[in-house]
């Protein structure tokens, strides 16, 4: 399941829970991250270090949006 943080995206989650656990299966959620051609197309320092950034910058809001409580009982796979 995509999800992009948004409130629609939190619909979708929600949908998922239920059918994981309907289904006793895991849920794979992706985020996508928005990197302009420049970052990865010309290797710098800078670049590289602007991209990790936006790494971990999606990572600590992914697990933000994954604190639900109506996750608790289903297996979580994100993947950014």
């Amino acid at each position: 399941m995509p999800i992009n943080f948004s409130q629609q995206s939190e619909l979708a989650l929600q949908t998922g829970a239920i059918l994981a656990k309907k289904y006793d299966t895991k849920l794979h959620v992706l985020h996508m991250l928005e990197l302009s051609d420049s970052l990865i197309s010309q290797s710098t320092s800078e670049n590289r270090k602007e991209m990790l950034f936006l790494s971990a910058l999606a990572k600590k809001k992914f697990k933000q949006f994954l604190e639900k409580g109506y996750l608790e009982e289903v297996t979580v796979e994100p993947l950014i």
